[in-house]
């Protein structure tokens, strides 16, 4: 197997080409004359995409974006530069699903959101935490008469208080 970033071989290019259309481990059999079995199709498929999979899934969307918006630029320079009709509205038509695709893709999807979130909420607790038992040494400290219940019921307070006043997502 080529190492991730090599030129693969014409028969795994065939193998790739099938699976990435959506073929079953049948047609790739198939597709590459039964030199392989579909179970062996389906095991080379996926071993050399495990062998490539390097990237994050945030990292292979911008990867995936930046070709695009090379294509973009590219094919706008052929529009330009075509004098043909019927080219250029072909062109400027792709141009536009193109365009209106980075749209879409520009912001962070809601899977990406949830993995933020998921890594954000214990950190953010965590924080939280510290901070109230820090102000209960503070305001102990400073006031030792202060009932510890005291303490806790403002600080419940606050939190209920705060959560009015945070905006609510959509």
């Amino acid at each position: 197997m080529a190492a991730p970033g090599t030129a693969i071989s014409p028969f795994d290019g065939n193998l790739l080409e099938g699976a990435a259309a959506g073929e079953s481990a049948t047609e790739l059999s198939r597709r590459v004359g039964g030199v392989l079995s579909p179970a062996e199709c389906a095991l080379r498929v996926r071993t050399m995409l495990t062998e490539r999979d390097i990237w994050t899934d945030p990292e292979r969307k911008k990867l995936l974006l930046y070709r695009i918006y090379n294509l973009v630029d590219d094919l706008a320079g052929v529009a330009k530069s075509t004098q043909d009709t019927k080219d250029y509205t072909a062109l400027t038509k792709g141009l536009d699903l193109l365009r209106k695709t980075l749209n879409e893709q520009s912001g962070a999807t809601d899977d990406e959101l949830r993995r933020l979130v998921a890594i954000q909420v214990p950190q953010m607790l965590s924080f939280i935490k510290a901070a109230y038992l820090k102000a209960q040494e503070i305001l102990s400290a400073e006031y030792p008469e202060l009932p510890f219940e005291r303490i806790q019921d403002a600080f419940e307070t606050a939190l209920v208080e705060a959560e009015h006043d945070v905006p609510e997502g959509d």
